[in-house]
């Protein structure tokens, strides 16, 4: 597992697409905390990562899982998963931990903010569960990722397809519907207007659980044609 969450991190930063990422995420925190301090003349760092969350995370998460499987699968190298030692859904979380580690990176640097504006107000202490909820969150919408990356050949497709699947419930999430499960931001929402939910953390786990399972199934339904 940790040998290949080292493995598709390192790779990350070896291409271009690593800091790619973690400069858009930066810059729409940055755009974020630019529009808040001009409508309210100060900043809730809890609301920047809430709107980081419903807005910039789904695209990030897509560019960073697209090439989890469908890389693999287009270069015809998925068989060396597949003969590989390892459990499937060790290599499953090991994709996904990547992805998490890389988003690791982003968060430690947008601390930096923080601190910067800790020397004109106290930091609500909220903010620290507001990070960590932040991780969980991306776990699971990496787990979507990876889920759809192992569907796919094509990296184009499954980042359109992930960004498309994490983006699409937030505005269809009235009411007690199917997409207000689907909708995960709108749990991290109250978690960041101070509602810290044990069901939002539950919702997290469960998803990111379901779809490693999903995705477990897929690659033992490929192993059989292969």
């Amino acid at each position: 597992m940790w040998a290949i969450a080292k493995k598709d991190f390192r790779a990350l930063f070896y291409s271009p697409i690593g800091y790619v990422v973690v400069a858009v995420f930066l810059a729409a925190m940055g755009i974020i905390m630019y529009l808040l301090s001009i409508e309210s003349r100060s900043i809730d760092f809890n609301i920047v990562y809430q709107y980081s969350a419903k807005y910039s995370l789904p695209i990030i998460s897509a560019l960073l899982t697209m090439k989890s499987f469908s890389e693999e699968k287009s270069a015809d190298t998925e068989k060396l998963l597949y003969t590989a030692s390892r459990k499937t859904t060790s290599i499953i979380i090991g994709k996904i931990l990547a992805v998490v580690m890389a988003v690791g990176v982003a968060i430690i640097i947008s601390v930096i903010y923080c601190l910067l504006f800790a020397k004109y107000g106290a930091i609500d202490l909220r903010l620290i569960i507001t990070i960590l909820c932040f991780m969980l969150l991306t776990m699971a919408y990496a787990s979507v990722g990876v889920m759809i990356s192992s569907l796919s050949e094509s990296q184009i497709i499954s980042a359109i397809l992930t960004t498309f699947f994490l983006i699409l419930p937030s505005f269809f999430s009235y009411g007690s519907g199917v997409f207000s499960y689907l909708a995960l931001s709108n749990f991290y929402s109250r978690i960041c207007d101070g509602r810290l939910s044990i069901n939002a953390i539950i919702v997290f786990v469960s998803f990111t659980i379901t779809c490693i399972l999903l995705t477990s199934i897929e690659m033992k339904r490929n192993r059989k044609f292969n």
